[in-house]
């Protein structure tokens, strides 16, 4: 058996190792030598909408006996053109409540179609929409919930927050008109009617006299 030297083993290897690097170094010289062109497109055919802003009449006030007009305003961008807004709807309820109930007045109010009150010509409207509250609806915190709706069946909601206050309010009969009466006679019985014209329990202590 013919022996080698440790120098003589050691140049080998080193060979060894250079040819190994010069190959991977040939591989990879010639992998990349050969170019591919791709060309990738796409099609963006819809964006969504979206509302940016939702505002809403603060710190509410309502009319004892009758109802109160309060605006809850939203501001809205479509990429593809302020006209392609479809339609924009809002919800008001109270908060133990959801925007998807049935309207009720004490709880629940709807707007099927707000209106559009200005636009910047390309992609920014904003829209309107209001409700006639009556003198009933509870006190306390209240949300507006707006949803948009474009040509494309695309939607996006967003909601703000606001407070309806306590209304303590009463109407009484106008006049209790016992007719014409003698002297000495005695009318009937005449109702007079006390009504609850707020949104809070009262208690009613009559005194005639």
């Amino acid at each position: 058996m013919k022996s080698y030297s440790k120098s003589f083993v050691k140049g080998l290897i080193l060979l060894a190792f250079a040819l190994s690097l010069s190959s991977i170094t040939l591989f990879v010289s010639a992998y990349n030598y050969e170019h591919v062109n791709v060309t990738s497109q796409v099609n963006i055919t819809n964006a969504f909408p979206e509302i940016h802003l939702v505002e809403v009449d603060q710190n509410i006030v309502l009319n004892a006996g009758g109802t109160t007009t309060i605006t809850c305003n939203a501001t809205i961008r479509d990429w593809n053109g302020y006209n392609e807004i479809n339609n924009v709807n809002a919800t008001f309820y109270y908060y133990l409540n959801e925007s998807s109930d049935p309207d009720n007045r004490n709880v629940h109010y709807t707007n099927a179609s707000c209106l559009e009150i200005d636009n910047d010509g390309e992609y920014w409207a904003n829209y309107s929409c209001s409700f006639e509250l009556y003198y009933f609806a509870n006190n306390g915190s209240w949300d507006c919930n707006v949803t948009v709706i474009d040509d494309y069946g695309f939607t996006d909601a967003a909601n703000n927050t606001t407070s309806i206050n306590a209304l303590y309010a009463l109407n009484v009969t106008d006049v209790i008109d016992y007719g014409d009466l003698s002297v000495t006679d005695t009318s009937e019985n005449i109702t007079a009617t006390v009504t609850n014209f707020g949104n809070m329990p009262i208690n009613i202590s009559v005194l005639g006299y």
